[in-house]
């Protein structure tokens, strides 16, 4: 038996176990029922649990159990029907529940059946067609005697009752939100015990000393285990891949297949979720970059499929995930080439890199070899992507090749949070970390001791010469503290080298949680993760290869630098850091018009780009379409919009698609002359839809202003499009009691590209729906705890509680195939607004019904705009008002976490405009901005500040403000767009209200938070 099976056999034992332990006391208070209301609702609940036992042993094709147990349902239908019920009926069901129990036990240890299921099947059979009858039955003889045999083959034990077999569970189901908090707390108790064991040193109280560190040998045991409950195999993951793959050879006519291995390793869950979109990135890369196409791998002499290889493997506390491929490898002159073409490296320093180099400049933002863009490649976004990921994840990315064999992308990443030896130190004004396994020794010297060669500072640790770095790239928040006469440095081991990291203090030995920085710093590389004190401090966990790298002394060339050095070379250390030519560089489109004129446009607003000829569009007056398969986008030609001529759209020519809030457009020109960074500073410009001017040494490109170009273009366009076009679903709810089912149909949703969530009532259903109304589509059994599946569909259409009344709804019950043959009740579910309805296990495909489920999705979607914009007119904005001097701006009540005041809030080297720091609230760590500073106010001149903890899509962020002017609720019919052209602010303030005593202008949380956590100014 596969491992895959034997999981759903214990998810199946552990469900049913559950059931007749609420089946046996029901049978007892049925017994003992003096009503007939209390009577028929015990007799539900009994057929209700009896129903989907069946349905789930059905999914292992236990036939003998479902004939069993089905035999128990009909007599239990029969009677909840008005039939007498009498105390051989309690009894003949008190022994199927015995017989399952015995069941379950040879199930779960891989024997054989028990004897004697067969009887007891035609007993409960005929008991079930005589009280249709209104006949007597007998329950002595075979049938009682044959459920007594199974459990009596090995002896009773004193005081157990006839028929009773132990089924003792060795798992407890929990819910992941109880798991999550016991990590938590085991974290904040590792936190806690630090600080406990620096005051026992401090007071030097002997008996407290020992007290601590008997805690703190229990704490760490109590670390180890939360651990492990959050553990799951990274099968879950790979199970998904398979998918990927296929499509991605579909797409790019390709005979590829997929080897997976290691799917057996556990992984903590919350690092098993980041890794699902870069592997989705690199298998994609492996097919579209990788593989051959049948024809030119058959010219080289291989097999016309390619193959790709995902495996899982452990190396220490870390798993290494490699995706490997046989395909044509990496072109490394095809990448030097590149590198010169789009101004990554000069044409000298492109001839002198290795081939780990210019594999090394794969991982750059924006860095392709292709020279057309596509919808799975050529735009520069794939690998830097991946390697960002792994560094918020504290991991690592490398890649290997061989010309003409293959390619193989290695991801290192933490199996978990982890917890890290670590040494705490001060350096230009910031609390850092750095593992103290790489630290070799600290040594406090005087400023004589320094010695200079050319650039490079080094002293002398007994007779080796180790060349000293800083942090000198990163802002100096130490007022000073560089200037002092002694340093501390800390001795680093590289791989064939050491180094000393000048330091101001040290402050201590600790072990630390080490979470990664995920959304919170971004592009500082050589920071790998954030830590916090018992005091309540943040510390900067550094990652001491990148520091290293980071300084020009890559620990490779350590040792050839060190020589140079120690013979007196005062040339510029190779390797050296260098100024970056530009920081402020940025990513840009660079297009060329019909006529003369050229124009740039960044690439992080483009979607794709594609080629079209004229007999792709759609020409209705003055307004021009490219018919696409689904839709029709309309495009702008640039020439044309921007008063430089008639354009020349109808040729054919190149658009730039992208999404202008939820309408997709094209900005349409000749040609694109390259895609690469741009380190100009525009000059100003004031022709409208231009921001400025960039004089590139091969022509002036205008930088367009997007937004206003576009609103500009298609403001009716935009008028008539609801945001209500856009599909709200590809979220799905399944309504079902049976957690056995209802795992298996998640898993099948979710591969098919679902969110889900779940339900196990209806009464849970009304409140998930009332909580998420982005709801696309729910999926429910009739059979239900409470109320029936009937009942919530009525309640949906009614739109009870507020929630969305026109959701598409399927119902997939076994009851209506067994117990619905006349398709009554299926005909009472469609007319109460079922869209659909099925029998679960009926001869329907997998495949047909995800189809339905996606046609159903698709036509929501379509006729929800109407209705959206409805709703929308009569609803109110809820903001808190916050003051900025005297302006007022408004953000979303039920975003707000809560208003404080901070104590602290802890620098970073990150510039960045509105950016103060990071701040430590009740644990968790997350990053404070200046509401006026990113928003580009003018800078307040008193020191009274509030602090607002806002809830956003990438994690908490604070938002720091004047004052709290309270809470206001607009009427949405009062909201309009703000007047002039406020540049990239238009996207943060999309629209403003005119109240009786301010202007309030209401924030888009979401975009705010992407622009400050989202691209961020590299300072690696």
């Amino acid at each position: 038996m596969g491992s895959e099976d034997r999981e759903l056999i214990e998810m199946f034992l552990e469900e049913t176990r559950e059931r007749l332990e609420a089946i046996e006391p029901a049978l007892v208070e049925l017994e003992q029922a003096t009503t007939a209301a209390e009577r028929e609702h015990l007799l539900n609940e009994i057929f209700r649990h009896l129903h989907s036992t069946k349905g789930s042993a059905g999914y292992l094709n236990l036939d003998d159990l479902v004939a069993l147990v089905h035999a128990a349902e009909q007599l239990a239908d029969v009677l909840r029907r008005g039939a007498p019920l009498r105390v051989e009926h309690i009894d003949l069901f008190l022994q199927a529940t015995a017989a399952v129990k015995a069941y379950l036990v040879s199930l779960a240890g891989d024997t054989a059946a028990p004897g004697g299921l067969d009887t007891l099947t035609a007993a409960l059979q005929s008991a079930a067609a005589a009280a249709q009858g209104g006949e007597q039955i007998a329950t002595t003889g075979p049938a009682s005697e044959s459920a007594t045999e199974m459990a009596d083959s090995g002896g009773e034990p004193e005081g157990r009752l006839p028929g009773e077999v132990d089924l003792l569970s060795s798992t407890v189901r929990v819910p992941i939100h109880v798991l999550d908090r016991l990590g938590r707390l085991a974290e904040e108790m590792l936190v806690t015990r630090n600080r406990i064991t620096t005051l026992a040193a401090s007071l030097q109280d002997m008996e407290l000393t020992g007290a601590s560190k008997k805690l703190s040998v229990m704490v760490s045991e109590l670390q180890d285990i939360a651990g492990l409950t959050r553990l799951q195999p990274i099968a879950h993951l790979f199970g998904q891949m398979p998918r990927v793959v296929r499509d991605a050879a579909r797409a790019t006519g390709k005979e590829v297949e997929l080897v997976v291995s290691g799917g057996q390793l556990e992984v903590d869950r919350r690092i098993l979720q980041e890794l699902r979109d870069p592997l989705v990135h690199l298998l994609r890369n492996a097919v579209d970059h990788g593989i051959e196409s049948p024809e030119r791998r058959i010219a080289a002499g291989k097999p016309s499929r390619g193959r790709v290889t995902l495996q899982a493997m452990r190396e220490g506390s870390n798993l290494v995930i490699e995706v490997s491929d046989d395909g044509k490898g990496i072109d490394y002159e095809a990448v030097r080439a590149k590198a010169v073409e789009r101004g990554f490296a000069a044409a000298r320093e492109a001839a002198s890199l290795t081939e780990a180099e210019l594999a090394s400049l794969l991982l750059r933002p924006g860095f392709s070899t292709r020279d057309q863009v596509t919808e799975m490649s050529g735009r520069g976004v794939g690998l830097d992507v991946v390697a960002v990921r792994m560094q918020e994840l504290g991991g690592s990315l490398s890649i290997r090749s061989v010309t003409g064999q293959g390619t193989t992308v290695r991801m290192m990443v933490p199996t978990s949070v982890s917890v890290v030896n670590t040494l705490v130190f001060t350096a230009r004004g910031y609390l850092l970390g750095i593992p103290y396994d790489v630290v070799q020794e600290i040594v406090l010297i005087d400023r004589a001791q320094i010695e200079h060669y050319g650039e490079q500072d080094a002293f002398r640790l007994r007779d080796q010469l180790v060349p000293l770095f800083t942090l000198d790239r990163w802002p100096d928040r130490g007022q000073g503290a560089n200037q002092r006469d002694r340093h501390y440095v800390l001795v680093l081991r590289g791989q064939h080298a050491v180094a000393g990291l000048l330091c101001d203090g040290i402050a201590r030995f600790e072990e630390l949680i080490v979470k990664p920085v995920g959304n919170v710093i971004r592009g500082v590389e050589s920071i790998s993760g954030l830590a916090s004190l018992g005091t309540g401090e943040i510390v900067l966990i550094l990652e001491p290869e990148k520091i290293l790298a980071e300084a020009g002394l890559a620990s490779a060339r350590l040792a050839e630098e060190q020589a140079r050095v120690a013979a007196g070379d005062h040339a510029p250390l190779a390797g050296s850091a260098m100024p970056a030519e530009d920081d402020l560089a940025e990513r840009m489109v660079l297009v060329r018009g019909y006529g003369e004129h050229r124009y740039a446009l960044p690439v992080r607003l483009v979607s794709r780009i594609v080629r079209f000829e004229p007999d792709e569009l759609a020409i209705f007056g003055e307004r021009v379409y490219l018919r696409q398969e689904r839709a029709l986008v309309p495009l702008i030609d640039l020439d044309r919009a921007l008063g430089f001529g008639s354009g020349g759209i109808q040729q054919g020519g190149i658009a730039v698609l992208l999404k202008a809030d939820n309408l997709e457009c094209g900005l349409v020109a000749s040609g694109v002359v390259r895609i690469g960074n741009v380190a100009v500073h525009p000059e100003p410009s004031d022709r409208h839809g231009v921001t400025g001017l960039l004089n590139l040494p091969d022509n002036v490109y205008l930088l367009i202003d997007v937004p206003a170009l576009v609103h500009g273009q298609l403001q009716r366009l935009f008028a008539a499009r609801v945001d209500g076009t856009a599909i709200a679903g590809k979220t799905a709810l399944i309504v079902e009691d049976s957690v056995f089912y209802r795992d298996a149909l998640e898993a099948t949703l979710r591969r098919a590209g679902y969110t889900v969530l779940a339900a196990g009532s209806a009464e849970e259903a009304l409140s998930r729906l009332a909580e998420n109304r982005d709801i696309g589509l729910v999926i429910t059994d009739y059979m239900l705890p409470g109320r029936s599946g009937l009942d919530l569909i009525q309640a949906i259409r009614s739109g009870e509680g507020g929630i969305r009344s026109n959701i598409p709804i399927v119902v997939l019950s076994q009851y209506l195939q067994d117990q619905d043959p006349d398709g009554a009740m299926a005909a009472r579910l469609r007319a109460a607004g079922a869209s659909a309805v099925f029998a679960k296990f009926d001869e329907i495909e997998q495949s047909e019904l995800l189809e339905r489920f996606r046609k159903l999705v698709a036509d929501e979607a379509q006729g929800e705009g109407m209705d959206t914009q409805v709703v929308a007119d009569e609803e109110t904005a809820h903001v808190l008002a916050i003051n900025l001097g005297q302006e007022v701006y408004g953000i979303s009540i039920d975003r707000v976490r809560e208003i404080t005041t901070l104590d602290s809030v802890t620098p970073t080297p990150m510039d960045q405009a509105g950016f103060l720091g990071l701040a430590n609230i009740r644990g968790e760590i997350v990053p404070v901005f200046d509401l006026g500073g990113v928003l580009r106010r003018p800078a307040r001149a008193d020191g009274r500040s509030v602090d607002v903890v806002t809830l956003t899509g990438l994690g908490p962020l604070v938002l720091r403000g004047e004052s709290i002017r309270g809470t206001i609720r607009v009427p949405a019919s009062e909201l309009r767009e703000p007047s002039g052209n406020l540049g990239a602010l238009a996207e943060l303030v999309p629209a403003v209200a005119t109240l009786p005593d301010c202007l309030l202008q209401l924030v888009e949380l979401e975009k705010l938070a992407g622009a400050c956590l989202g691209r961020r100014q590299d300072l690696s």
